[in-house]
């Protein structure tokens, strides 16, 4: 069994005061990865459009070690971005930021996001939290020359995949 990280998860408040935290840690969670990473600039101006919400894991230390973006439009709510500090994975972390997320979420039918193909870890988190695939985005991420799909994943209440397919995938 792996070791207790202490942390609390809190709404962001003032976006702009910790968006240049937020974007390096955006930078250590995706290095190497297919997905571009975001600037301070651009997590600031996604964090003050009316209906996204972003929450903070701060650790023992006040630093922090997770966040995930999300926003509600319509009757559906949106991860923008998830991101756990290497150092602080396989903790819980993630999935209390995933469920306090959904809380803020919950008049919303469905929760929709993305996750590379080749990004196995996340991918088995989202499933474990009871996302499911129902959709695929050809060379949705491109970084370094390279394409990678992504799989669009849901979770909560679905009219039929070929709803989700329909308005989705298109």
């Amino acid at each position: 069994m792996t070791a207790t990280v202490p942390y609390r998860v809190e709404v962001v408040t003032n976006p702009t005061a910790v968006a240049g935290v937020l974007a390096k840690l955006h930078v250590s969670c995706f290095a190497g990865s297919p997905q571009d990473t975001w600037s301070d600039c651009a997590i600031s101006t996604l964090l003050n459009t009316p209906g996204t919400i972003g929450l903070i894991a701060l650790g023992s230390k006040e630093e922090a070690i997770g966040f995930i973006i999300g926003r509600a439009v319509a009757d559906e709510g949106e991860v923008l971005t998830l991101c756990v500090s290497p150092a602080s994975r396989r903790h819980g972390v993630a999935t209390a930021l995933v469920g306090q997320l959904r809380e803020y979420l919950f008049s919303h039918h469905q929760i929709f996001l993305e996750v590379a193909i080749t990004n196995r870890a996340a991918r088995d988190l989202y499933q474990s939290l009871g996302f499911q695939e129902v959709g695929r985005r050809t060379a949705y991420y491109r970084r370094g020359g390279k394409s990678v799909d992504a799989l669009v994943m849901a979770s909560g209440r679905s009219d039929g995949p070929g709803r989700l397919l329909k308005k989705h995938m298109n």
